[in-house]
């Protein structure tokens, strides 16, 4: 909500937006400048001359699978504001706060003179792009007009699924500046789109969304038998194994007794859900046309469900706890849980009947991703602390805490 306030620069207008703590404004600065970066914000109302790119048919509709709208719509943590809109964003139109903002006021002159010989739209619209054109000023400041950047699909994402060669099946791309699709072992993913509970991902965990024409491409590599041996070997007690111990930004001595006691209760809490977490961060699509995934599905369900409403309350509680700073969020032995489900793509099994190699094993994959993106896992994975410490708002980042201090200050006395 506070990037959408801050885009529509309505944060003056706000009474209560006084109150709310500078890192939370920090974060959605962030937030909003990476979906200015990516080009997910078109601002239309400032930008009269913006037309939407011309892209394949293929890469202009989002996804809309039942799983995945499914997965991200989590009811449980929707507050009073994602409910004022539905699932399209339509809805809210007509409430104040997603109203664009008022036009800048026109000269006196500007004014008797519509009203005395009222122009019609057009005329009004093409004046405003004379001066929305008008050329910048020695400071090269653009005002309040946003810069688009032109869209477009990554080299493997043009070509269809059928073209991909045995390189392309076992290409992994990244996506660059102005693409907004690309293709993972063969798969087309996108940029997410935004639901109720959330606009973007988390920072620093994996950012897209399986587009929902490849839905059948996934599904064809579901392999219920490898996966129920991921899930036999429980990866997520390795990861609990490797979770970060200590405060870094943090003294236990300087931190209130019952925000101290709602840090304990969170780490119980990440021992409790942790199966639901780890699926979290590795999020495989499960086709439900046999009996045995829709019962595996269902179960995934109900354990997501439930560490949605324990986060909710647990977001709660902090709010109310006296002495519970919101940097407290910060610190990489709290698990985050991300606002979009992080996809896990296997590698394409196609690519050997082309003549290329066998796919790795499935738990071999997935150690090598984990030690590509260590957010999945929560960092217990990262190398050093750089991998993590990026995503943290300067002015919490200020104040770690030597590496002398921090064994002296555990976050849990009981899971020490």
């Amino acid at each position: 909500m506070l990037v959408s306030m801050m885009y529509w620069r309505r944060l003056d207008k706000t009474p209560w937006s006084k109150y709310v703590p500078e890192a939370y404004y920090e974060m959605a600065d962030e937030r909003l400048d990476r979906r200015l970066r990516h080009s997910t914000v078109d601002d239309i109302e400032n930008d009269p001359e913006y037309q939407p790119p011309t892209q394949e048919p293929e890469e202009s509709s989002s996804s809309s699978s039942s799983e995945e709208e499914d997965e991200e719509v989590a009811p449980e943590i929707l507050d009073e504001d994602d409910d004022a809109e539905n699932d399209d964003g339509v809805k809210s139109k007509e409430t104040p706060e997603s109203k664009p903002p008022a036009k800048r006021p026109r000269s006196v002159s500007s004014e008797k003179s519509q009203g005395s010989n009222p122009k019609p739209k057009k005329q009004r619209r093409k004046a405003t792009k004379k001066n929305t054109s008008a050329p910048q000023s020695s400071s090269g400041s653009l005002g309040n007009k946003v810069i688009t950047r032109p869209k477009h699909p990554s080299v493997l994402a043009r070509k269809s699924y059928a073209e991909l060669t045995v390189d392309d099946l076992q290409t992994a791309e990244d996506p660059e500046n102005g693409e907004t699709s690309w293709r993972i072992y063969g798969v087309l993913v996108q940029y997410p789109s935004s639901t109720k509970s959330a606009s973007c991902q988390t920072p620093g965990f994996p950012e897209y969304e399986i587009h929902k024409y490849s839905y059948d491409v996934v599904h064809d590599r579901w392999n219920r038998g490898a996966y129920q041996e991921i899930l036999d070997s429980e990866p997520w007690v390795t990861m609990l194994q490797g979770r970060i111990r200590v405060f870094y930004f943090h003294e236990r001595d300087m931190l209130y007794a019952k925000a101290l006691k709602l840090v304990e209760d969170i780490v119980d809490v990440m021992y409790k859900h942790a199966q639901a977490i780890w699926e979290r961060g590795h999020w495989v699509p499960i086709p439900t046309e046999e009996r045995a995934d829709i019962v595996l599905e269902s179960q995934r369900k109900s354990r997501r469900n439930a560490l949605c409403r324990a986060f909710k309350t647990l977001l709660d509680r902090s709010h109310d706890t006296p002495g519970f700073l919101p940097s407290l969020w910060n610190e990489p032995g709290l698990w985050q849980f991300p606002d979009k489900c992080c996809y896990w793509i296997w590698e394409d099994p196609r690519a050997e009947e082309l003549g290329g190699p066998t796919c790795e094993s499935l738990d071999l994959q997935l150690a090598t991703l984990d030690m590509r993106k260590p957010a999945r896992v929560q960092w217990s994975t990262a190398i050093d602390d750089e991998e993590w410490l990026q995503y943290v708002p300067s002015n919490v980042k200020r104040h770690i805490k030597p590496v002398a201090i921090r064994k002296l200050n555990p976050l849990s006395l009981t899971h020490s």
